[in-house]
């Protein structure tokens, strides 16, 4: 899996110092309202949480974000695909909402406050059985 996913990403094992895999269905960001203050919509309690659990777990794995972001999201196939399709979908690209940017903004909202140093990001979206986030950190030249 890990092979198919960094040819994706156009990177190569050898290039790899570590893998962070988190097992959190990922989220693309949503935006908020002023009402949001005081409504309080599910889907932004949701999002607050996915921020927080995100987080809290690279927080533990001792992830530091550097310059670059080499990111792979793994999302759940649809319910509505039926057996036969079901194993195709696997590991193939996703191309329904949300949206990459989404998913890209929803996850350095959680990793960091400022982000203006991130000069590279290089991501895809896979559907998969596992649904997760993947993080390749590069050696640094």
């Amino acid at each position: 899996m890990y092979q198919l996913i960094l040819s994706l990403l156009g990177l190569d094992i050898v290039d790899i110092d570590a893998i962070y895999d988190i097992d959190i269905i990922p989220m693309g960001y949503v935006r908020r309202t002023r009402a949001d203050a005081w409504k309080g919509r599910e889907v932004v309690k949701k999002y607050y949480e996915y921020k927080n659990t995100l987080g809290y777990l690279l927080n533990r794995m001792g992830y530091k974000q550097g310059y670059d972001l080499h990111i792979a999201f793994l999302l759940p196939i649809p319910n509505s695909i039926s057996k036969k399709k079901y194993r195709e979908y696997n590991l193939s690209l996703h191309n329904k909402k949300p949206d990459i940017d989404n998913l890209v903004k929803a996850f350095l909202d959680s990793v960091c406050k400022q982000d203006n140093f991130i000069s590279r990001i290089n991501c895809v979206k896979l559907y998969s059985t596992n649904p997760k986030i993947i993080i390749f950190a590069v050696k640094q030249k």
